[in-house]
């Protein structure tokens, strides 16, 4: 069972647009789920974020009576280990051109999963710096705002440290952000992402005895197994691995997949335009020269491959498969596929496996062939 958190949106123009869109495109797995819903009657936009039950608040553990006894120590390294996942989730963002809202960062509003004492997973609400929200007062539990600055009052000790890593992070230097947490904690707890809040004790007051009969049991009942699998006949035992492989394969297959977000439709867009890629400028007297190929599906692929490329660019300077247009909706976005001479999209050299939104009349250059590409 799921909750949702719904968020006002202030103003939006069409640029937030684009960047709401690209954002479920890629759907990072540290995003929580969205979607935008336009109320036109009343003239209301609003993003629906999903938040699964059962995961830990941060807000919420932090003012645990657990949490709160715990050694100072573990405190910090919690802290640290938070900030530096953080990090990461920013550099990757900044790495496609997505610039989010810091003081969405607050300890109320992320999620995290704990394996023993190991944090596996962190979920925050990722949207665009510059579009205006407005946080309901029923979902702010404190006073000192984003992440960085309730550490800093938690902690006193640690607002040096905690406010020079939120300045390094606002100003993109992610690098030196993580190099600072990493001289002021345990190197091994910030790999592992590790910080352990359970008692010892509880471990100490086992009687030796009753371990040692347990696994005494356990060697026996594993012996067992062994003997009943070794006697499985020859024809079994391969059905039994086709079964575990098959098995293997769907759960690679459910990995693979992304989980997609339903966004409902606004009726303001077009429900379908037309892009087509063409050597000559659109609207000119050369867009008729050379090659003109119109994008009619979902994914788009450019290169060498006559059996797979729906362009096909037969210089060697072009990758077998070098790149894909893909639509999502009524937008169209562009990925280097690894390709050994390029992209470039308006003179800038794309990053291979990373996907661009493509204005309309923009011109792409596939390593040393130039097209226009234009949407009607």
């Amino acid at each position: 069972m799921n909750q949702y958190i719904r968020l006002d949106i202030k103003k939006i123009e069409q640029m937030q647009e684009l960047e709401l869109l690209h954002l479920l495109q890629l759907n990072f797995d540290f995003s929580n789920e969205f979607i935008k819903i336009s109320d036109s009657k009343n003239k209301l936009d609003y993003l629906l974020f999903n938040i699964p039950i059962g995961k830990n608040i941060v807000f919420d553990w932090c003012e645990s009576e657990k949490f709160k006894t715990a050694d100072s120590n573990l405190q910090k390294a919690f802290y640290f280990v938070l900030l530096k996942v953080i990090t990461d989730n920013l550099s990757e963002l900044h790495q496609h051109l997505l610039k989010p809202n810091l003081n969405l960062i607050r300890p109320e509003l992320i999620t995290f999963c704990q394996n023993y004492a190991t944090i596996t997973r962190i979920q925050w609400l990722v949207l665009p710096s510059d579009l205006q929200i407005g946080i309901p007062v029923s979902l702010i539990k404190q006073k000192s705002g984003n992440l960085w600055n309730y550490i800093s009052d938690s902690k006193t000790e640690l607002k040096n440290i905690v406010m020079s890593h939120y300045q390094l992070v606002a100003e993109d230097r992610y690098k030196e952000a993580r190099d600072l947490l990493n001289n002021n904690v345990k190197h091994e707890l910030l790999v592992n992402h590790s910080v352990d809040f359970e008692p010892k004790a509880e471990k100490i007051n086992r009687k030796p005895k009753a371990i040692n009969r347990v696994k005494t049991k356990r060697k026996s009942e594993t012996r067992n197994i062994s003997k009943s699998i070794g006697e499985v006949k020859p024809h079994k035992n391969s059905f039994i691995k086709k079964f575990m492989n098959r098995l293997k394969n769907a759960n690679r297959y459910k990995k693979t997949v992304p989980s997609e977000t339903t966004v409902p439709l606004n009726p303001q867009d077009d429900l379908f335009r037309l892009a087509m890629l063409s050597e000559g400028p659109p609207g000119t007297l050369a867009e008729s020269e050379g090659i003109r190929a119109f994008v009619l599906v979902d994914e788009f692929l450019i290169g060498r491959d006559r059996m797979i490329c729906d362009l096909v660019l037969t210089q060697s300077t072009i990758g077998r498969v070098h790149a894909r247009i893909s639509r999502h909706g009524s937008h169209y976005f562009l990925e280097d596929l690894g390709s050994a001479n390029g992209t470039t999209l308006d003179e800038k050299k794309l990053n291979k496996h990373q996907t661009y939104l493509l204005p309309d009349q923009c011109r792409l250059k596939f390593a040393d062939r130039t097209f226009y590409f234009h949407v009607e």
